[in-house]
Formats: structure tokens, C-alpha cells, sequence
């Protein structure tokens, strides 16, 4: 799991810490698991957003939340700790490491598949599939070690009836933004984000 930490030397985790402004604008952009910074710098990383998007999780770390504080931190971020709560912070980052190897999400880029939900994600936003794309992304994940045929698709999917329709399924997941390869007499592989 790649950890970016912003104006925070002192916090006591693995990750690539970055103090200046223009260090943490080149570094953001390079699809970190996790930004923790300090909520001091809260403009800075508006100002980033406002202009390119971010795909990490955002954590915030400050002295004092207070209920405006706390708003304004979940309006940018996904969490907010005082830098009192530091074992707060490091049990989060566990879990949601767990989460990530547990194999319950697919990454690739800005996309997030919930496997045991059966959602998409894209720019933390929830992109409506039908049963039928849900079907298909989920097989093509199950199997992404291999390529797997268009028959063996249409077997462990119930509610895609032809090999015509994978075909199409798989279009509109490209058109979605995975990288699906295709290889002749052998089928179809989803990338992985390494």
C-alpha cells in the first residue's frame, strides 16, 4: 500500500513524506493508496483538486476537530483524526490494507469494484451497471490471472445469454476505462493496476 504524507515529519508511519507544496503537487498526482496531511494544508490539496483528480484516500490530521473542521475535512477527505489519535490513524491504515489484499476490491486507476457489493466506483463516485456488466466485470476479475473464453464467460454468468452480447458487455467496460486485452482463440484478460 503506497502512503503519501504531507507537513506531518513527526508522524510515525511508513510512507513517503513530502514538506513543500510544489514536492506534494508533483507526488499527489501519482495515484497514492493514501494522502494523510495536515489539515493546515487543506487549501493546498483543494487547490490540486479543484484542478486534477485525485484517486486516494484522503485523511486529515489536525490539533483540534471541531464540528466545522470535521465538515470541511469530509467535503475534501474520507477521514479526519486529532494528531492525539495517531493509533486511530494506524489502526485505519491496517484496515483498510486488509481490505485492499483481501481481494473484496478491484483497482484500476480510478475505478474501485466492490466485489461483495457488486459496485463501481469511479472517482469515488457509484456508476450505475446493469446485472449484465456486473456479471461480466465480475468473472473477468475472478479470473484476471488468465485469459478466459467467451464461452466460459457466458458459463458463469446468468443473466448474459450470447457470445455476441460478451462482446458488447466488454465495449462498455473499455468505454468505462478498464484495459481489457483480447487475444484471438483464447479470450479476454482484465489489467490489474501493480
Amino acid at each position: 500500500m503506497r502512503i503519501l504524507i504531507y507537513n506531518l515529519p513527526y508522524l510515525n508511519l511508513k510512507g513517503k513524506f513530502v514538506d513543500s507544496f510544489d514536492e506534494f503537487y508533483e507526488e499527489v498526482l501519482k495515484d497514492y493508496d493514501i494522502v494523510i496531511l495536515n489539515f493546515l494544508n487543506y487549501s493546498d490539496l483543494a487547490e490540486i483538486v479543484e484542478l486534477n483528480k485525485i484517486n486516494s484516500i484522503i485523511i486529515f490530521m489536525c490539533n483540534i476537530i471541531d464540528e466545522v473542521t470535521y465538515k470541511k475535512a469530509l467535503e475534501l477527505g474520507d477521514y479526519c483524526y486529532c494528531f492525539y489519535e495517531e493509533f486511530k490513524l494506524k489502526y485505519r491504515i491496517r484496515y483498510l490494507q486488509k481490505k485492499f489484499n483481501k481481494g473484496n476490491f478491484f483497482k484500476y486507476k480510478n475505478l474501485f469494484f466492490d466485489l461483495e457489493k457488486d459496485k463501481l466506483y469511479k472517482d469515488r463516485e457509484e456508476i450505475k451497471l446493469t446485472i449484465g456488466e456486473k456479471e461480466v466485470l465480475k468473472t473477468l476479475i475472478e479470473n484476471k490471472d488468465r485469459f478466459i473464453s467467451k464461452s466460459e464467460i457466458l458459463e458463469n454468468c446468468d443473466y448474459v445469454e450470447h457470445e455476441d452480447s460478451v462482446k458488447v458487455l466488454i465495449s462498455r467496460l473499455r468505454k468505462l476505462g478498464f484495459e481489457i486485452e483480447a487475444l484471438k482463440n483464447q479470450g479476454y484478460r482484465i489489467k490489474e493496476e501493480i
